[in-house]
């Protein structure tokens, strides 16, 4: 079974590209995934950098919805291609295809860690969204 779950911060901001024929839509998102460290480790923010791809109304919803340094979830598929590097030099790349994501706030949202926004009148109230903000989006 080929399944990936991966949990981290966006690097950037979000575009959308279209396909040559212009079919398609799709966007690269990289991850920041947090390694596991253990208590003599001098880096203990160190992470590894995963490169996803959301294609059709999964990209354009990423691109909506995600902020850069936003924490998401993404479940995905492994896929690796072999390519050529500027000198033709054969490597293989490794790249997650989005099937599903998570977020855990809304682009235009301002919450805190635990959920909570404040409402630009001084109250903290829990942030809930009925448009699906927090659940998983498939295709």
């Amino acid at each position: 079974m080929n399944y990936v779950i991966l949990s981290g911060n966006t690097t950037r901001v979000l575009e959308l590209y279209k396909t040559e024929g212009k079919e398609l839509e799709y966007t690269y998102i990289t991850l920041a995934v947090r390694k596991d460290y253990n208590r003599n480790a001098k880096n203990k923010n160190a992470a590894d950098f995963v490169r996803c791809k959301a294609w059709g109304r999964m990209a354009m919803s990423m691109v909506e919805n995600v902020n850069k340094g936003q924490f998401i979830t993404i479940v995905g598929k492994l896929n690796t291609y072999r390519v050529e590097d500027e000198k033709n030099k054969p490597r293989t790349e490794m790249v997650v295809t989005v099937v599903s994501y998570e977020f855990y706030e809304r682009k235009d949202k301002k919450t805190d860690d635990i959920g909570f926004i404040d409402d630009n009148n001084g109250n903290r109230l829990p942030y809930e969204d009925e448009a699906s903000a927090g659940a998983p989006y498939d295709l």
